[in-house]
C-alpha cells in the first residue's frame, strides 16, 4: 500500500505478473495457445527472442510485428547504442 506525503494511503491499481517466457515459447512450438491468448502469446514470444523462426513466422504472417520484429532485432544487433540510449550500465 502507497502512502502520500500527507499520510493518506492509497491502494495501487497494479497488478504484477509474473511469466515464464520459456514455458510460453514452448507451448507455443507445441500448439497449445489458449483460445484469445494469441495476440499476447506472440508478444511474449518477441520479447523471448527476437530472433527467433517463430518470431520471423510471426513478422511475416502479420504487418504489425515485422515492424516491431524488424526494430528490436536492430536494437538488439547494436547493444552498445542501445545501453547507451537507456543509459543502462
Amino acid at each position: 500500500m502507497e502512502v502520500t506525503d500527507t499520510g493518506v494511503p492509497l491502494t495501487s491499481l497494479a497488478k504484477i505478473v509474473y511469466v515464464k517466457l520459456d514455458k510460453c515459447v514452448a507451448q507455443v512450438k507445441a500448439g497449445m495457445i489458449p483460445e484469445g491468448m494469441e495476440q499476447l502469446c506472440n508478444l511474449l514470444i518477441f520479447i523471448a527472442d527476437v530472433n527467433s523462426e517463430n518470431v520471423k513466422e510471426i513478422a511475416k504472417s502479420n504487418p504489425n510485428y515485422s515492424a516491431i520484429q524488424l526494430e528490436l532485432a536492430n536494437m538488439v544487433r547494436d547493444r552498445e547504442e542501445m545501453l547507451m540510449k537507456y543509459h543502462i550500465d
